[in-house]
C-alpha cells in the first residue's frame, strides 16, 4: 500500500513540475535549443535550394522527370510546358515510372491524383 501511494505522489509531483536542481537544468536548457532549432530552419530557408537533377525522356506527354530521394519529390514536366513537384512519391514509384514502357499511363494510374502537386517553374 505504501508502495501505491508513494508512487501515486511521485506521479502528481511529475504532473506538476518537478522543482529539483536537476529539473531546472533541463528547463534552462530547452529555450536554448528551441532557438537553436528555429537559427538551423532560418539557415535552411536562407539557403538557396539546390535545382533537382531533370531526365528527358521519350513520352508524348512527359519531356522531363526529376526526383529528389531525401524529400521524396518528383517533378514532371510535361509536352505542353507546364511542370509540377508531387510530394510524398516513394522512390520505388519513381524508379518505375523511369522503367515503365508507357510513362504517361504509368503517371495517370500511380501517380496523378494520388500525391499532393503543386505547379512549378
Amino acid at each position: 500500500m505504501k508502495i501505491l501511494v508513494c508512487l501515486m505522489v511521485l506521479s502528481l509531483a511529475l504532473m506538476v513540475g518537478c522543482k529539483t536542481a536537476e529539473c531546472g537544468k533541463k528547463a534552462e536548457k530547452a529555450p536554448e535549443a528551441k532557438a537553436e532549432k528555429m537559427e538551423k530552419a532560418e539557415k535552411a530557408e536562407k539557403a538557396p535550394a539546390k535545382k533537382m537533377e531533370m531526365t528527358a525522356v521519350e513520352s508524348s506527354t512527359i519531356d522531363e522527370i526529376g526526383y529528389d530521394a531525401e524529400k521524396q519529390v518528383l517533378k514532371i514536366k510535361f509536352d505542353n510546358g507546364e511542370a509540377y513537384k508531387y510530394m510524398g512519391v516513394p522512390e520505388a514509384t519513381y524508379k518505375k515510372l523511369m522503367k515503365a514502357k508507357s510513362k504517361g499511363k504509368f503517371f495517370n494510374a500511380h501517380i496523378k491524383d494520388k500525391f499532393e502537386a503543386k505547379q512549378c517553374d
